[in-house]
């Protein structure tokens, strides 16, 4: 058990918080939502909106942060959430409180050669490439011990990750046995780099370097945060001119590494540690010493290794930023489904992801990239429908003159000399309430061929009938399961969202595929569906071919939706919608020459008084229908002036 799995998305049945789906749309989906979990965290750490969360793959960022963005790993086991966390908040804070570029800037050989460092170190070691390393780790550990003593004062709720991140990157028990037995007591540069590291284990004993109390003092840990609002100094405006800063004019942060730096030139008998008296030193060290001090500088210089997110996998999560997916449980205990069925919902379906073999109604999938016929005559169609339509989008106006009570009539007032008061008139406007199509298609793969042209014509007509006129808007939704092992519900279109031409590609190059979930997908849309409750008119219109059919294979027990129980189910949702004062159109399409009769008995059931049977060719009767329902409605609202 994590601190992450308390909101990490449980994926339904079989789920155990957030696992990798061996399908690379769900594995990205997981992801993703991982993804924008974390960036919320570090939005929080840093309150801006400019620091993008990015996992490693191709990204334009490095392992570490640069203070514009933050590259996170894909987490390999569960424990590892946690971590990834907590490294992307100790990131994050160093974008909100590390002077990353002002420091990188001076942090060049050319600077530490004029004048950083104090006259004292420099008439000590000189100006070697590894004094600047060295001074480079003290500012690192104390700036991580900064940031980190701050963040774990404004904001105790994250402790539980930064404290993963340390036993995975500070903490080993190889570490803590070497402090114990004072394994770094030689008086060396790299043993007080050690110890410095380590400044809070528990097993750290002050007294085995000379002074290292005194370091510690300097420090004063546990009042790190005093630093908080740190200042910085006016060596970054010297930098820039013709002049130098010396040591006295950087920020609190640098002046302490130099005085630490100095007791331990000064300790080790004023010569510094060459690389060669490193590797010897080095080689005293258990291999698991040495492997975990190599882990805590990789940290500490942001260096540390992030699993890269596979391309395929990688490839998707860009398609599918855009296309507002999730998974919404349907079913549970104590309902018409007793256990939970995830369906995946994708509210926002874009050319990219169409365009993906990983979208389950892809025909980029079966490698079949030929577009769908038949929109255009969709298109052609709900042109004409248009035309017939375009009245109902004009109020009604009515003027009543001699009234009793309203507005001067000024045509009317030459008859106030004659005892009429009724001078008045008032102006009714009827605007005829707006109207929502909500058009939901079967994609079962009993539905390709003629059955899926015609499906694809009414949807392109209806767009287009949306765009035409101002008072309807449409929703077009296709439901199965494709090529994935849990139903799907996608939106195809949404008039009030974007323009046809947008939709058009996508229309011509969705493809049905596998199974029939029906009312699993109609339950995990239902906020959708009803969105426009109380403002608009919304019609249902489902276009299906046969029987709901679907099985969740899991590793326990199986999930089938089918029978007694899928009928039950759709008539509850049926029943919900009618409620909602939604009005029902639900076709029944079917090839006149192979009718399944128990097909039509079970889908009267479920529809009942709504259920209609029409055959492959009369599919654009559809149309027919809705224009004299549209265009017989009488129902208006009524505002007077």
């Amino acid at each position: 058990m994590t601190y992450a799995d308390y909101w990490l998305p449980d994926w339904g049945a079989g789920g155990q918080g957030l696992k990798l789906e061996s399908d690379n749309l769900l594995a990205a989906l997981q992801l993703g939502a991982f993804q924008r979990a974390v960036s919320n965290f570090v939005y929080l750490v840093t309150n801006r909106n400019d620091i993008p969360v990015l996992f490693r793959g191709e990204s334009k960022y490095t392992a570490m942060t640069d203070g514009y963005g933050i590259v996170i790993g894909m987490p390999n086991e569960d424990t590892d959430y946690d971590v990834v966390v907590g490294l992307a908040l100790h990131e994050g804070s160093h974008c909100a409180y590390t002077p990353i570029l002002e420091w990188k800037e001076l942090l060049t050989t050319e600077a530490f050669t004029h004048g950083l460092f104090s006259p004292k170190i420099l008439s000590i070691m000189g100006s070697g490439g590894y004094v600047k390393d060295a001074f480079k780790l003290v500012v690192d550990i104390l700036e991580d011990m900064r940031i980190d003593r701050i963040m774990h004062q404004v904001a105790p709720g994250y402790r539980p990750y930064y404290t993963a991140l340390y036993n995975k990157y500070q903490n080993s028990p190889a570490n803590d046995r070497a402090l114990a037995k004072s394994a770094f007591s030689k008086p060396t540069i790299e043993n007080y780099l050690r110890m410095l590291i380590s400044l809070t284990n528990k097993n750290l004993k002050p007294t085995d370097l000379p002074r290292f109390q005194e370091i510690m003092d300097i420090v004063d840990f546990d009042h790190m945060h005093r630093l908080s609002d740190m200042e910085l100094g006016p060596w970054h405006h010297y930098h820039r001119g013709s002049t130098y800063p010396t040591w006295t004019q950087v920020d609190p942060i640098w002046t302490m590494a130099m005085k630490i730096l100095e007791i331990m030139v000064e300790e080790t008998n004023h010569k510094f540690t060459s690389p060669t008296d490193v590797a010897k030193q080095n080689g005293e060290m258990t291999q698991e010493t040495q492997r975990h001090y190599e882990k805590q500088k990789e940290f500490i210089a942001g260096a540390v290794k992030k699993t890269r997110v596979p391309s395929p996998i990688y490839n998707v999560i860009g398609a599918i930023e855009d296309c507002q997916i999730g998974i919404t449980d349907v079913g549970g205990p104590g309902e018409i489904i007793p256990r939970r069925i995830p369906v995946l919902t994708i509210k926002n379906v874009t050319k990219k992801l169409v365009e993906l073999p990983e979208f389950p109604f892809s025909r980029f999938y079966i490698c079949d990239p030929a577009p769908v016929s038949g929109v255009s005559e969709g298109i052609r169609m709900g042109n004409m429908l248009a035309e017939q339509l375009q009245f109902r989008a004009d109020p009604l106006v009515t003027r009543h003159s001699h009234q009793q009570h309203g507005r001067i009539d000024k045509k009317l007032i030459h008859l106030l000399g004659t005892d009429t008061s009724s001078i008045f008139a008032k102006i009714q406007v009827d605007h005829f309430t707006p109207v929502l199509l909500y058009v939901t298609i079967d994609a079962s793969s009993s539905m390709v061929g003629k059955k899926w042209e015609q499906a694809m014509n009414l949807a392109a007509a209806l767009s287009v009938l949306a765009e035409k006129n101002p008072l309807i808007d449409v929703v077009i939704t296709l439901r199965g399961t494709g090529s994935l092992k849990i139903p799907v519900l996608a939106v195809l279109h949404d008039s009030r969202k974007k323009k046809f031409i947008e939709s058009r590609f996508i229309f011509e190059h969705v493809h049905p595929s596998g199974g029939t979930p029906e009312s699993l997908c109609f339950e995990a849309n239902l906020d959708l569906i009803l969105e426009e409750e109380g403002r608009s008119d919304i019609f249902f219109v489902n276009i299906s071919d046969g029987f709901p059919e679907y099985t969740l294979y899991t590793e326990k027990k199986n999930v089938e939706y089918k029978g007694d129980l899928a009928i039950r189910h759709t008539v509850a949702m049926m029943a919900k919608l009618r409620e909602a004062g939604v009005k029902i159109l639900s076709y029944f399409v079917s090839d006149p020459q192979n009718i399944d009769q128990q097909g039509v008995q079970n889908f009267s059931r479920m529809y009942r008084q709504n259920a209609m049977f029409i055959d492959i060719e009369s599919v654009p009767d559809i149309l027919r229908t809705l224009r004299k329902l549209l265009s017989g409605r009488e129902d208006t609202i009524s505002t007077y002036s």
